[in-house]
């Protein structure tokens, strides 16, 4: 069971990773500033869905992380 605890925190801790490299892309980046100058296009969209996926991703993992353990 520990070693499943492992590999998913493992996969836990790559999608926030992840999630915090897309939200440091230009696309990501400025977004309020991009709206306000209708500059806000279908690339800058898809960037943030990235992110949104990867962040939903780690949230995830992270629960089935929690749940594993207070099982144990």
């Amino acid at each position: 069971m520990d070693k499943l605890i492992e590999r998913i925190q493992a996969r836990c801790d790559n999608a926030y990773s992840n999630y915090i490299s897309q939200c440091g892309r230009q696309e990501c980046l400025g977004w309020e500033a991009k709206v306000d100058r209708g500059r806000f296009g279908t690339a800058e969209l898809n960037a943030h869905m990235k992110a949104s996926e990867f962040l939903g991703r780690h949230r995830a993992l992270a629960d089935i992380v929690q749940m594993l353990e207070a099982d144990e």
